[in-house]
């Protein structure tokens, strides 16, 4: 009975430390969850996707993206294997677009798979050499100012879900 009751404690206990970890992962969780939905405020670097949700970039990146509209897709921009084109004085900075003249990034950004995520309107998906390159676009960003995704993933073939549909 006594070994019992020692047996019964020791677990419970591995179970309490056990759960320690699952506490700060819940909380890292929450806090990236928050983050993402705009409850904490996060000030992003002004070379990041996520630029334009920082206040004191969103006006410079608002008035880039409407110069950018105007420019003529002439550039040309290689990933791994995949190239791209895309409007003249926009570079590639670690799977992030940048304007190469102001340094701001752009809410556009570009990374490979081995296998394809799905479907999210926030990005589109071009099969090329036995992997997936995703195309995408921050989640909070405006409407008006996706254009210059929707113009690059146009020019370049990226579709939806797949490869299937636009």
């Amino acid at each position: 009975m006594k070994k019992t009751k020692y047996f019964i404690t020791g677990f419970i206990f591995l179970l309490f430390l056990n759960s320690c970890g699952y506490i700060k992962y819940a909380y890292d969780q929450i806090k990236l969850e928050s983050a993402e939905n705009g409850i904490t405020k996060i000030l992003h670097e002004r070379d990041e996707i996520a630029a334009i949700n920082n206040p004191k970039y969103k006006k410079d990146i608002e008035n880039i993206l409407i110069d950018i509209e105007k420019r003529k897709s002439s550039s040309k921009i290689i990933f791994e294997d995949l190239e791209l084109k895309v409007p003249e004085g926009v570079v590639l900075k670690s799977k992030t677009f940048i304007d190469k003249k102001t340094g701001y990034g752009l809410p556009l950004r570009i990374y490979s798979l081995d296998k394809c995520e799905g479907y999210n309107k926030n990005y589109r998906i071009k099969y090329f050499n036995k992997k997936y390159y995703v195309l995408r676009t921050t989640d909070r960003v405006d409407d008006k100012y996706q254009s210059i995704f929707f113009r690059v993933s146009d020019e370049n073939g990226f579709k939806n879900n797949c490869g299937m549909g636009r």
